[in-house]
C-alpha cells in the first residue's frame, strides 16, 4: 500500500477473531507448542534516524536510576461483563514485592479527564513497570481515554522509562499499514514515553491474560529475570504450563528490545 511502516513484513495468524500479527511465531522454531524459544521485539522504526533514536533512548534508560526504579503503576478500567480489571489489577499489584505500588483505577475518578491527568502526573515522575488491566483500542486505554495517542506528544518523563504491559485488546496491532498506535506511539516518543510494549495485536480474554500477566510478574520480581526477554519467555512457558491458550500467546507481542534490562 505504500506506506513502508513494517520493514519487517508481519506474519498474520488466524484466531477466533480474525487474522492478527504474530511476532512471537518467528521466535517458535520447533513450531510444535506456539510458545517461542527466543525471545522476539519489534522496533517500529521506519528510518536510521528512528533507529538511532531509540537506541539512544534505551541506552540513556538503562544508565538512568533514582527512586522511580522502585515503582509500580497499575491502571485499570471500569469493571464490566469483560471482567474485574480493578479486582484483576489488584491481585497482580500484590505480586510487585519490594516495589512502591500505585493504583490508579478509572472508578476511582469523578470523571475520565480526573483520571488521565492522573496517569500523566504518575507517568511524568518515572516507573519501572506500569500495567493496564481492561478495555482499549487501538489509539488509547479505556474507552474514555485513560491515555490516548494524543497524549503521548506532552509526555516528559525523560529517562524515567516504564515497560509497559497491556492486558486488553488491540492496543499493540502495529500491522495496520499507515496507523501508529498508542504501543508506538510511546516506544517512538522522544524524551519520554516508554523503554518496551508488550501488548496484544488482536483481541484477548481478561482470564487468560491476566493468568499470563500473573506467569511475567512472577518472573520478574520474584524469580528476577535479568533482561525483559527472559522474563517474556519464563512466562509464556509457564503460562502454557498450566493450560493458557496458543491464541493469547500468539497475539501478545513486544514492541522493544528484548535484551531490555529490567530496573
Amino acid at each position: 500500500m505504500g506506506y513502508d511502516d513494517n520493514l519487517v513484513p508481519p506474519l498474520l495468524v488466524s484466531t477466533p477473531e480474525g487474522l492478527f500479527a504474530s511476532d512471537n511465531r518467528f521466535g517458535d522454531v520447533k513450531g510444535k507448542d506456539g510458545v517461542p524459544e527466543i525471545a522476539v521485539g519489534r522496533l517500529p522504526v521506519v528510518t536510521a534516524q528512528e533507529l538511532r533514536a531509540y537506541i539512544d533512548k534505551i541506552s540513556a534508560y538503562e544508565a538512568a536510576g533514582g527512586e522511580w526504579t522502585g515503582r509500580v503503576i497499575m491502571l485499570a478500567d471500569n469493571p464490566d461483563n469483560g471482567g474485574n480489571f480493578p479486582g484483576d489489577s489488584s491481585y497482580l499489584a500484590t505480586l510487585a514485592q519490594g516495589y512502591s505500588v500505585g493504583e490508579i483505577y478509572l472508578a476511582d475518578f469523578p470523571t475520565a479527564d480526573d483520571a488521565r491527568q492522573r496517569v500523566l502526573e504518575e507517568f511524568n515522575r518515572g516507573a519501572a513497570l506500569v500495567n493496564y488491566t481492561g478495555h482499549a483500542g487501538l489509539d488509547r486505554l479505556a474507552a474514555e481515554g485513560m491515555l490516548m495517542t494524543g497524549d503521548v506528544s506532552s509526555l516528559q518523563n525523560g529517562d524515567r522509562l516504564p515497560v509497559i504491559t497491556a492486558l486488553t485488546c488491540v492496543v499493540g496491532r502495529f500491522a495496520i499499514p499507515g496507523f501508529q498506535t498508542l504501543s508506538e506511539s510511546l516506544v517512538l516518543k522522544g524524551n519520554g514515553g516508554a523503554a518496551a510494549v508488550w501488548a496484544p495485536t488482536g483481541a484477548s480474554y481478561n482470564n487468560m491474560s491476566t493468568l499470563l500477566a500473573e506467569k511475567f510478574f512472577k518472573a520478574v520480581f520474584k524469580t528476577r529475570a535479568k533482561n525483559l526477554g527472559d522474563a517474556l519467555l519464563n512466562a509464556m512457558k509457564d503460562f502454557a504450563t498450566v493450560g493458557g491458550d496458543t491464541v493469547t500467546l500468539n497475539m501478545y507481542n513486544l514492541l522493544g528490545d528484548p535484551a531490555l534490562e529490567i530496573k
